[in-house]
């Protein structure tokens, strides 16, 4: 079974973070600046293990987007 937390907690654990209605994820960047995120569950919990953005497989529209949070995220911290 996956192991689950809160929106909240996730935002106390990574407060610079950006939830994403787009992709149901909860995107934040790691001590050496690289874009990782937790899905958001079927029940409003997100998952516990970080994934990691892969941009060279995004489409360009895509990878743009994320980029675009990365910035919004590195002007918080």
């Amino acid at each position: 079974m996956t192991k689950t937390i809160s929106l909240a907690e996730l935002q106390d654990a990574h407060p610079y973070g950006v939830y994403s209605e787009r992709h149901g994820s909860y995107y934040t960047l790691d001590c050496d600046n690289e874009i990782g995120y937790f899905i958001k569950l079927i029940d409003g919990s997100f998952e516990t293990e970080w994934n990691w953005v892969e941009l060279d497989t995004m489409s360009e529209e895509e990878a743009e987007y994320i980029c675009e949070v990365a910035k919004t995220i590195s002007t918080r911290s």
